[in-house]
């Protein structure tokens, strides 16, 4: 799946090749790896196959496409969020459990709205997720029926809009005051630097 995400036939060995050369050196190596149709049931393997070596890389971290930035005809290599959440927790889980550094790379991450309760052990991501739109107002986004009865209406700014024109609107439903109190709040990666101190989540004022 390297080849055909990355349409370059016969590299993946060479890449391989060089994230053990990287790792053996003196930079934080961190490895980002985009979650597309053709890949996604390769990035467990692959997850594994970082684990074994000796040295390991610094990190993991998952690119979520950006359907704004993304030409139409491209978009029938993209999966729903439902079709890939359960990958990204296990992915997340591992990490976590070897000591891996993991997360996205970029804060816009998922809405928990689509998640379900998948990923509420990282609850650093949904925080992230609306201070990314906070920064970012011109982002095209969009309300759907489940923001009429989510707890986060007045600090969510809603969900991609180019993403709701083409898987619709059906898999997202409203945050509810118990599953918000059930995220964990950490720091996933020393890429970014969080004051807990004055974390709070969600401005619901």
């Amino acid at each position: 799946s390297h080849e055909i995400v990355m349409r370059d036939p016969g590299t993946l060995e060479a890449t391989l090749n060089g994230i053990q050369e990287a790792a053996k050196g003196t930079l934080r190596v961190y490895l980002m790896v985009p979650v597309l149709k053709a890949n996604v049931r390769d990035l467990v393997g692959f997850l594994d196959w970082i684990l074994k070596q000796k040295p390991k890389v610094r990190g993991l971290l998952l690119s979520l496409p950006d359907m704004s930035q993304i030409p139409e005809a491209a978009y029938k290599a993209l999966l729903p969020v439902r079709s890939i959440v359960k990958v990204i927790e296990h992915i997340f889980k591992k990490c976590q459990r070897r000591r891996l550094e993991y997360g996205f790379i970029d804060r816009r991450g998922l809405t928990p709205c689509s998640t379900r309760g998948e990923l509420d052990w990282y609850g650093t991501i949904f925080h992230e997720r609306v201070e990314y739109f906070r920064h970012n107002p011109d982002f095209p986004v969009v309300r759907v029926d489940g923001c009429k009865d989510c707890v986060l209406t007045h600090s969510c700014q809603g969900v991609e809009k180019r993403y709701v024109d083409h898987f619709g609107d059906e898999e997202f439903d409203g945050v509810t005051l118990e599953m918000a109190m059930n995220w964990k709040r950490r720091s996933l990666n020393s890429l970014e630097k969080f004051d807990y101190q004055q974390f709070s989540p969600y401005d619901n004022e």
